[in-house]
């Protein structure tokens, strides 16, 4: 980044136009390092919750014996419904995020007055924001929201079977 922004400054027809891009980048860059902590932050909240339902679930299970029918019946369907539902609200809003900040690094990279990218690998990230292509990190938390949806859909059907007997 320091490269980059000695380009910018050298490269400005006034101070003040060579200080704003300089600014830019650096804002730009900040946005970036943001995005990527906020889609973090999700993806452990989706980790975090999804292993405290296995946690309820398999408690759940264990002390199943002398419990009320009800009870275990609806925690049966409704733990594996909640893990289900929360896999895909939260794996959206993690690749909405992944999304903003590709297109932050596009916008860095596409700066006024600089000759190389600050992030060498541009994923065609140009467009609305709904337009913008996933990444790797984002292919792997789709992987990951799959596996745990095909999880929750065998505990469900355990469950369901548990409720038809």
């Amino acid at each position: 980044m320091g490269e980059r922004i000695a380009e910018m400054e050298g490269s400005g027809s006034t101070a003040s136009e060579s200080e704003q891009a300089v600014e830019a980048l650096r804002h730009f860059v900040t946005l970036v390092i943001n995005q990527d902590h906020v889609a973090q932050g999700w993806l452990k909240f989706l980790i975090t919750l999804q292993a405290g339902l296995v946690a309820g679930i398999s408690y759940l299970f264990s002390i199943a014996t002398g419990r009320p029918p009800w009870f275990v019946n609806l925690s049966a369907v409704g733990i594996p419904l909640i893990g289900i539902l929360t896999t895909i609200a939260l794996t959206l809003v993690t690749l909405q995020e992944r999304k903003w900040q590709c297109w932050y690094a596009h916008q860095a990279n596409s700066l006024p007055g600089a000759t190389t990218l600050i992030f060498p690998v541009d994923y065609g990230c140009t467009g609305d924001i709904a337009e913008q292509h996933l990444d790797y990190i984002s292919r792997v938390v789709i992987l990951l929201a799959i596996t745990l949806i095909m999880f929750w859909t065998i505990i469900l059907w355990i469950g369901l079977r548990h409720l038809w007997l």
